[in-house]
């Protein structure tokens, strides 16, 4: 998001993501446009479901991401601010739409189970 227009970002956040993830969102993008971060690298997922989705209208996945070669970077001097690391368990929560799209709702952290 920090990439994108910030006139676009609720927009294309509206593509995949609701309420309260979406606020959580675009808020930080607007703390990294006004302290001037940007992020550099990629990130390997490795995704996984904690159970299967059915017809149901609520879907989890997790993800054993691998952040290793990710972070954020002060863009006025390009030194790294940040930088993830290798086995970093997360979880969303998805929620069907109307539409039938899926959008992520809550995502987290789960700091209490490795991966």
């Amino acid at each position: 998001m920090v990439r994108t227009p910030s006139e676009q970002r609720g927009d294309r956040l509206d593509e995949v993501a609701v309420e309260p993830i979406k606020s959580q969102i675009l808020g930080a993008a607007e703390k990294f446009d006004k302290e001037g971060i940007d992020y550099f690298g990629s990130v390997v997922q490795h995704p996984y479901w904690t159970q299967p989705i059915g017809q149901g209208s609520v879907a989890v996945m997790r993800d054993c991401k691998d952040q290793s070669g990710y972070g954020s970077v002060w863009v006025a001097t390009g030194q790294r601010r940040s930088i993830g690391v290798s086995n970093n368990n997360l979880q969303a929560e998805f929620i069907r739409g109307y539409d039938d799209i899926w959008r992520v709702q809550t995502f987290g952290h789960l700091s209490d189970e490795v991966c």
